[in-house]
């Protein structure tokens, strides 16, 4: 329900906020550390509405940045932030995808009913290269988040909550599901369960 910090050692965690959403997401700005998104959803009383918060002093203080328009789209799994390009930040909603060029404080929706958005992940091997889950489907963007492509082959129908690019090879990737771990050599066009000597069924981070 909040961020925490440890501002001077291992044991002490002090309350920075926001303390009103469910954080879901964290991603730190590899070329600006002190610039770092936090996304997640507040309950309204009556419904859910998704939201993302910008830090730019290293989680100290923290403001709202949520794009507009985003009311009633429930829920955000996942914020990621371009791993060459501070001020290239993507923002999923339950629904949708949503795209800032200016560190968040300006977004465009790129999407039209692109459901769930679970874990996106940016290519460090290939930065335009960047990977979102679905249910049943991986969705992939070749164009830094611009444009999406839904693939689904080899892939069981299940939520994939788990996604990873490879760090070194941009034609690899792996996500996870309820029922197995998948692994791609095609930079996520087609994908092979690869379970072999692996004891965790329901599989949520990779």
């Amino acid at each position: 329900r909040a961020v925490l910090d440890v501002p001077t050692g291992a044991g002490s965690y002090v309350n920075v906020g926001p303390t009103n959403s469910y954080g879901q997401s964290i991603s730190v700005s590899q070329t600006n550390p002190n610039l770092m998104f936090l996304s997640g959803y507040i309950y309204t009383g009556s419904t859910y509405q998704p939201v993302v918060y910008r830090s730019t002093d290293g989680g100290t203080n923290w403001s709202d940045v949520t794009p507009a328009g985003t009311t009633g789209e429930y829920y955000s799994y996942s914020v990621a932030v371009s791993p060459t390009d501070q001020n290239l930040v993507l923002f999923a909603t339950y629904y949708n995808m949503y795209r800032s060029t200016d560190g968040g404080t300006s977004w465009t929706k790129v999407t039209n009913n692109q459901y769930y958005n679970y874990c996106v992940t940016f290519s460090a091997a290939d930065p335009s290269l960047v990977y979102s889950g679905g249910y049943g489907s991986i969705y992939r963007s070749t164009n830094a988040g611009l444009t999406w492509t839904s693939y689904a082959t080899g892939l069981p129908s299940q939520p994939f909550q788990g996604l990873a690019a490879d760090w070194s090879n941009a034609a690899k990737a792996y996500t996870g599901c309820l029922v197995g771990f998948y692994r791609s050599t095609t930079t996520g066009t087609s994908w092979l369960a690869s379970n072999t000597g692996l004891l965790l069924g329901k599989i949520y981070a990779i």
